[in-house]
């Protein structure tokens, strides 16, 4: 419509005085970056090693910091890294605390709390040459004097020690070593034998003073000292324990002895320092040191290796979700191949060093199999398969991508698991089949011991044996040290006579006592070649005998003898198991040539008989038990010179070993396992209840409804059980429920309960079932339960968060399943849980990962479990784009929309174990899907117990 308004121009507008506002524009400051989560220690030999999540964001760097323990809180604190690695190594010597930060842009995020690192220290001996058995003349390496130093070593009657000689004049003689620590903090403990048979005016001891880098003491009053004011017949072993101060460097260990005293001798034998409270039995073995730090070293890289993997294979699956690879994306996952590929040569070293071709060929093949489908099929490597296009988007195939993926972590968790499981294997080899028998093969003749020589009792025959019984009233009855073929030790008894009733036995044994556990068995193997030569008259018996003499506490035999014997013209009889009794702290390897006379008259044999025994070497193992010393799985044993021999056991495959006459059980019968739990998964989730009454203590019984486990294609039913346990009137506990089945059987099995969730992962015929919360009542009784009903926490909910990001107070979008009507609610609790899960997959393309007995509105039958929708229709909500064209403008008008409508389910996918969110909101649906734009309207069940 035109209006007239009149002829000639426009009048002109009076200019407009411009208000002046009360405000001026405000620069938008960006938010902090999320703090990061997840931040976890992994204890290791000598050392800890952190990890954390990372964010969601490619250009986001992380800063560490490191604070030394105060009395069990962080001290001062540093920056020890800043970078974007989400791991870091480092070694300790004691208890340190960690926290982490983001830095994105310039700006950071809060702190995350302090997480305490504790390294794993065995009890090792930390002196340099503990028993001074490094020589007999002065001091030996490590050893320093004192300033009146006249103590010196010897070869005594236990072996080599530390000697002082008191006089009347000198009355201060010490010996000493500095022990590098190189950082203070945790208790150190000192312990040693003493012999004396002097009474001194002073004492014995044995004593720790702490100093700092300039070797300056810290602290004169902090002391450790452990001593005696008596004499000793018997080796009584004295121990002290003190803290290292925070500044600690070395710790300086003391042998001392003031005072005067008689002629005579203070014997010091066999020290030990050892991080902790507790001394332990004395132990200097280098190569079961080195053993058991591989094996602690090869299980923690096999565990973070895990926990890597799953934070890993959830993001790249996060990045696939569109099936579209865009810039930032790309960056992500170029620094996630970068980090896997880096890894791959150490990975080779540890399983070429291990024998492990087969996995290791695995974990290659799938390795290359990443790099050709990334260089030819995704197309961001160049020939050298170096990640270089990081710009523009790639369409994706999502589940080739995530399979690729898939594969070669486990085939890398594989690989490492096997790493772990021969590391520990040969560990326990080490310190379970090791020879205990000092110069077992007489080689070792420092003491000068000469060839061919008869010895008298108490004489030497090589380092560390002794002849026990010399024979002097037989001139033909000795022991000597021979040569030849290796060198060893013979015991012959020749033609003197021997008195009826008499026995002759010449015979060696070793000086130091052997440590041994009470209730343990052992192996008693000696080499030896027997000489019996010529006809012996009736009731005489003839024997070679190698034997163990079991010892207590106070040195007293304990116990009979465990006697290995071979009769004259009897074959080998190979090695002899034998078990220390109760109360056995050490014992004496013994060996003799035995002619006994019980014919009733005296007896001699002419010069043609020979009875004579040559002992090559002797060993002395420890039994080794695949029941008892080792897990169920995949194990590796390597020996060098010594036969394996093993007890056997149940469900293992039948292992011969040449030559020993020994055999491993024969049985095959594996329990069900996989990687990460996904080898056996629930066909039907178990349904957990408990009933719950008040009392002193409060008491409840939990149950747990039949249901089907499925592994390798196979199903096993198993039936309802349930169990009690106790606790404190209205306190709330959350227990962790699992079967053993290590036949893999079903049927009835005892129900294990327990609040410790690593508990259901400590065997590999450990089946986890699910968690449970308990309410104990304060008065009368009651109940409730279930398994958690609830999405996998990396879902989206409304408002574009995710699932495992809420907590109580957090208002949360809801709906009705019929009529779509949506109203705000409050989440009023909040619960992780590790259940098994679904995909549910809709014809319209939305998609739900929740747990098997997440409740789902559908259409047709109400609310029924994930597990069991498919083909019903359930509520949807998703985002879509609406174009119009207006035909009279000639224009495209957009805009983005809601579609509410439901779909059918088109399948259902079990995912496996997954960490699920347990939301409570007003007891109704809320949305939750894996798109932050495509949501499932799915129900919450009140977490609240019954009562």
């Amino acid at each position: 419509m035109l209006v007239d308004i009149g002829a000639g121009e426009l009048p002109a507008a009076t200019p407009v005085t411009p208000p002046l506002g009360s405000w001026f524009p405000q620069p938008y400051a960006a938010p902090p970056p999320p703090t990061p989560t997840g931040l976890v220690n992994t204890p290791r030999v000598g050392g800890v090693r952190l990890a954390w999540n990372a964010l969601a964001l490619a250009i986001a760097r992380y800063e560490l910091e490191r604070a030394p323990d105060a009395g069990g809180a962080p001290g001062t604190s540093q920056s020890v890294y800043t970078g974007t690695d989400r791991t870091f190594n480092s070694n300790e010597s004691g208890p340190t605390w960690w926290r982490v930060r983001s830095i994105v842009r310039g700006s950071v995020s809060a702190w995350s709390s302090w997480v305490e690192g504790i390294p794993i220290y065995p009890n090792y001996n930390l002196l340099v040459n503990p028993t001074g058995a490094n020589g007999y003349a002065g001091w030996d390496p490590g050893w320093v004097s004192g300033t009146q130093g006249t103590m010196s070593t010897a070869l005594k009657d236990d072996g080599p020690a530390f000697v002082y000689t008191p006089s009347l004049s000198a009355t201060d003689r010490g010996k000493g070593q500095h022990v590098i620590i190189a950082a203070g903090g945790g208790d150190y403990t000192l312990s040693a034998g003493m012999l004396s048979d002097v009474m001194l005016t002073g004492s014995h001891f044995i004593q720790m003073r702490f100093r700092d880098i300039s070797d300056a003491e810290i602290d004169t009053s902090n002391r450790p000292t452990a001593y005696s004011v008596t004499s000793r017949t018997k080796v009584t072993r004295y121990s002290c324990t003190g803290t290292a101060p925070s500044n600690t460097y070395a710790i300086e260990v003391i042998i001392r002895n003031t005072g005067t005293g008689n002629p005579g001798e203070v014997v010091w034998e066999k020290l030990k320092l050892e991080r902790g409270s507790t001394a332990t039995p004395f132990t200097d073995d280098a190569s079961v040191k080195q053993s058991v730090d591989a094996s602690t070293s090869a299980a923690a890289l096999a565990s973070a290796a895990a926990a890597d993997a799953a934070s890993s294979l959830a993001q790249l699956g996060e990045i696939a979700n569109d099936g579209k690879l865009t810039a930032n994306e790309k960056t992500q996952a170029k620094r996630e191949y970068n980090e896997i590929t880096a890894e791959q040569s150490g990975i080779d070293a540890l399983a070429d060093g291990y024998g492990l071709a087969t996995d290791k060929a695995t974990y290659d093949s799938a390795m290359t199999a990443l790099k050709t489908y990334l260089r030819t099929t995704v197309g961001v490597l160049d020939a050298s398969f170096v990640w270089t296009n990081v710009t523009g988007t790639t369409d994706i195939n999502r589940t080739v991508w995530n399979n690729t993926w898939t594969t070669l972590y486990n085939g890398r968790q594989a690989l490492l698991n096997a790493i772990s499981g021969k590391a520990r294997a040969l560990a326990a080899v080490m310190a379970a089949g090791a020879n205990l028998v000092p110069n077992p093969t007489f080689v070792s003749n420092v003491i000068g011991t000469p060839l061919n020589s008869a010895l008298a009792t108490n004489a030497s025959c090589s380092d560390n044996w002794t002849v026990w019984r010399g024979e002097p009233s037989y001139s033909q009855a000795y022991v000597i040290l021979f040569p030849g073929a290796g060198v060893g030790v013979r015991c012959h008894v020749g033609n003197n006579p021997i008195a009826n009733g008499q026995l002759v036995a010449p015979q060696f044994r070793t000086i130091q006592p052997i440590a041994v556990e009470a209730g343990q068995a052992y192996v008693l193997s000696p080499e030896w070649v027997l000489n019996f030569n010529g006809t012996l008259g009736g009731g005489i018996t003839a024997k070679s005998r190698c034997f163990v003499q079991w010892l207590d506490s106070a040195g007293a035999q304990i116990g009979g003898l465990d006697v290995l014997e071979r009769l004259r013209g009897a074959a080998d009889p190979g090695p002899k198991r034998i078990t220390a009794p109760a109360g056995a702290r050490s014992c004496h390897v013994f060996g003799d040539t035995y002619v006994e006379n019980t014919s009733g008259a005296s007896y001699t044999h002419g010069a043609s008989v020979i009875l004579l025994t040559e002992f090559r070497s002797i060993s002395l193992i420890r039994a080794y038990s695949l029941d008892t010393d080792l897990t169920d799985g995949a194990q590796y044993v390597r020996y060098a010179t010594e036969d394996a021999y093993f007890t056997g056991g149940k469900y293992r495959n039948g292992l011969r070993f040449n030559a020993s006459g020994h055999q491993v059980s024969g049985a095959y019968n594996f329990p069900p396992g996989g990687f990460a739990n996904m080898g056996a998964i629930w066909l039907s989730g178990a349904t957990l209840t408990y009933t719950a009454t008040a009392g002193s203590p409060a008491s409840a019984t939990i149950s747990c409804s039949a249901m089907t486990l499925r592994s390798m294609g196979s199903d096993k039913a198993y039936s309802a059980s349930s169990g009690s346990v106790t606790g404190t009137n209205g306190s709330t506990v959350t227990y962790h429920l699992y079967y053993d089945d290590d036949t893999w059987a079903g049927g009835s099995r005892t129900l294990g309960i327990t609040t410790d969730i690593n508990v259901t992962q400590n065997s590999r015929s450990r089946l986890y079932i699910g968690s449970l919360k308990v309410t104990y009542p304060t008065s009368g009784s009651g109940g409730g339960g279930g398994l958690p009903n609830c999405v996998v926490e990396t879902s989206f909910v409304s408002g574009g968060r995710r699932a495992g990001s809420l907590r109580a107070g957090v208002p949360l979008l809801l709906a009705n399943a019929s009529t779509f009507t949506e109203r705000d609610g409050v989440v009023s609790a909040h619960q992780r849980a590790l259940v098994n899960c679904v995909r549910l997959r809709m014809t319209n393309g939305v998609e739900l990962d929740c747990s098997f007995t997440a409740p789902i509105p559908t259409v047709e039958r109400g609310l029924v479990a994930a597990s069991d929708v498919a083909g019903l229709r359930v509520a949807t909500k998703r985002l879509r784009l609406w174009m119009r064209w207006c035909p009279v403008r000639l224009v495209e008008r957009r805009h983005w929309a809601w579609i509410r409508e439901h779909s059918a389910v088109a399948s259902v996918e079990v995912l496996g174990m997954r960490w699920v969110s347990h939301i409570t909101v007003e007891n109704d649906c809320f949305w939750a899907g894996r798109s932050r734009h495509a949501f499932v309207l799915h129900h919450n069940i009140k977490m609240d117990p019954l009562s």
